[in-house]
């Protein structure tokens, strides 16, 4: 393994554990709190939304980056021996 390559697979392991926790910190969609009797103050939607949003597009940047360095790294693999 070359430097190129164990520096490619630590960006990987890093982008795997940021995309693991970017995921899990998202709210869940319930649709069952008028039914439970939950209220929800105006401010704490709109933060949650914010937040969810935020959210979601680093779910979406890290997924794009994950991909390219999975493609990358398989690349160096094959091409580079």
């Amino acid at each position: 393994m070359g430097p190129l390559e164990i520096v490619a697979g630590i960006l990987l392991i890093i982008t795997c554990v940021f995309l693991i926790v970017v995921i899990t910190m998202q709210e869940h969609n319930s649709s069952m709190s008028a039914l439970s009797g939950q209220e929800q103050q105006y401010n704490t939607r709109n933060q949650s939304k914010t937040l969810d949003v935020m959210l979601s597009k680093a779910t979406k940047y890290a997924a794009i980056v994950f991909f390219v360095l999975t493609l990358v790294l398989n690349l160096l693999v094959i091409y580079i021996k």
